[in-house]
């Protein structure tokens, strides 16, 4: 029960930290002249792609332990 309040919260607090960064965030890449996008969005991105890295070294980690 005190799992899911507490899930309540952070997507409530998530909710109100989009509300109040809509700003947006000019990205540069090499060889193109960039592009704009919200805030949010980029720090979901960011979050998703360091989740997804920290999980694939793990997977390998674990992998290369299972097979000793």
């Amino acid at each position: 029960m005190w799992r899911t309040i507490v899930v309540i919260i952070i997507v409530l607090i998530i909710f109100l930290f989009i509300g109040g960064n809509m700003h947006t965030t000019r990205v540069n890449l090499p060889f193109t002249n960039g592009f704009e996008i919200r805030t949010v969005f980029l720090l979901a991105f960011s979050f998703i792609v360091g989740y997804g890295t920290a999980s694939l070294v793990g997977f390998i980690k674990n992998s290369k332990n299972n097979k000793k």
